[in-house]
């Protein structure tokens, strides 16, 4: 990982929740994308503290980018993205101040990430 990309990392991982965790997994699982609902369970992680990992974050970013050629299904991540982190427009914000090429790179959480 550069320098850069941890500073990213950090700059991702102050992303909180506006809602519960449960809330956020409840409007996270009504996305009507075949894809996505199969996916949503595994990839969609929160820590004992109610922190949403950087790997999940960047996940539905990506999803809230492209939708997988899906506009409505990109719009509905984005909105739902706005609702539940508590940035004032954390879509816009994320996409400011981490980025897409970032989300892609570390959406997966099998990727390695050393010397954080």
């Amino acid at each position: 990982m550069t320098e850069r990309e941890r500073e990213l990392w950090e700059r991702a991982g102050t992303m909180r929740l506006r809602v519960s965790g449960e809330t956020a997994r409840d409007l996270l699982e009504q996305v009507e994308h075949k894809t996505f609902e199969a996916v949503v369970g595994h990839r969609w992680q929160v820590d004992r503290d109610g922190n949403v990992r950087v790997h999940s974050i960047c996940w539905l970013f990506c999803w809230a980018v492209t939708g997988i050629n899906s506009p409505r299904t990109a719009e509905d991540c984005r909105r739902r993205f706005n609702m539940i982190f508590d940035k004032e427009d954390a879509y816009k914000w994320f996409r400011e101040n981490i980025g897409h090429e970032f989300a892609r790179k570390f959406r997966d959480p099998k990727r390695r990430v050393l010397d954080l």
